[in-house]
């Protein structure tokens, strides 16, 4: 299945945020990275990133965020505590050392090890600094 862009049969609209994360009523999760753009950063300052998370299941708890490791990029992710709420905004940040750009895989996880199936609670996100 194809969507075009802005379709939201697949991943619910979210247009305040930069993921959208929904945890099913099985507590599974999945992530999506939405259209929002992401504006350049200066080498050496924090971007904020908004996270919308839909909690279909109602999920108490903590939410965690683990990213792959690369050269000259810091990330500021502390847990979110899940209140059960259907919609949750959190937020987490990022910076490059240097000027450039990173390709950056993020991976949201509930209820300690459950995660979503085939890797759907992972998204990329593409940062990169102002020229």
């Amino acid at each position: 299945m194809s969507c075009e862009p802005g379709c939201s049969c697949c991943t619910p609209a979210v247009d305040d945020a930069a993921f959208v994360v929904t945890i099913n009523p099985e507590g599974r999760v999945e992530a999506a990275r939405t259209e929002l753009a992401v504006a350049p950063v200066r080498p050496g300052e924090w971007a904020e990133i908004d996270v919308a998370v839909l909690n279909q299941g109602y999920v108490t708890g903590p939410l965690q965020l683990r990213w792959s490791r690369l050269p000259g990029v810091e990330v500021d992710a502390p847990d979110t505590e899940l209140t059960g709420a259907a919609r949750q905004d959190t937020r987490f940040r990022v910076r490059l050392a240097d000027r450039g750009a990173a390709d950056v895989t993020f991976r949201f996880w509930a209820l300690g090890a459950l995660g979503g199936l085939a890797n759907k609670n992972t998204a990329q996100l593409y940062v990169r600094t102002a020229s």
